[in-house]
């Protein structure tokens, strides 16, 4: 519990490398955000089956049906439509439209943990994906996407899961390469991982 945190120096800092590197956080966070608003949160689709025949009738089925209004997925976005279910649920308060509120508090909770568990170096470069992930969220809501969300809504749910993964993996990926995080609760991990383990290697852990 007694290690140090990390200390920022401006005048060590290469700001051309510095700017390269949130120029490609920036592409991470977006790629994540467009995964997470068209594949996972705002997914929208009812899934009709047929099950059991009906008695007498030939060629009849009881039919059934699964309706979608969302995927989990993992992070804060995944915490985000838990917790809209839950009040849903049990204590009947409409989140349907606040996803992205929940979300936006959640990372920035969660950046200020880092900022004073780990420190002001970390917090600089994931300060830049918990400004604009949370945007680009509130960005692909807008009406102008609503085609594209209905198209998106047609496919079947395995597909946006996998579609979407390898996106969410694709933009966390990019934005690792070059020190950056995506924030939310890769935070979390990194922080346990720092104060919990005999290593002081920090590793991002991403939970789900």
């Amino acid at each position: 519990m007694g290690k140090v945190k990390e200390k920022l120096n401006f005048k060590e800092i290469n700001w051309k490398k510095l700017m390269q590197e949130i120029l490609v956080v920036f592409v991470g966070s977006l790629l994540l955000a467009f995964a997470v608003s068209f594949f996972f949160i705002n997914y929208k689709n009812s899934y009709v089956y047929k099950i059991d025949p009906v008695e007498g009738q030939p060629n009849a089925y009881d039919i059934s049906t699964i309706e979608f209004n969302g995927i989990l997925v993992g992070g804060t976005s995944g915490f985000s439509l838990i917790l809209r279910n839950i009040f849903s649920l049990y204590f009947h308060v409409d989140f349907d439209s606040q996803v992205e509120i929940i979300i936006t508090i959640t990372t920035w909770v969660l950046f200020f943990l880092g900022l004073i568990f780990i420190g002001k170096k970390f917090a600089l470069h994931t300060l830049i994906s918990t400004i604009v992930y949370p945007l680009f969220i509130y960005f692909f809501k807008l009406s102008i996407f609503n085609g594209l969300h209905a198209q998106i809504d047609k496919f079947d749910p395995v597909v946006c899961a996998i579609a979407g993964g390898l996106i969410m993996g694709a933009g966390c990926g990019i934005s690792y390469r070059v020190g950056g995080s995506t924030g939310g609760f890769d935070i979390l991990g990194i922080v346990l991982n720092k104060y919990f383990t005999k290593t002081n290697k920090i590793t991002p852990i991403t939970l789900y």
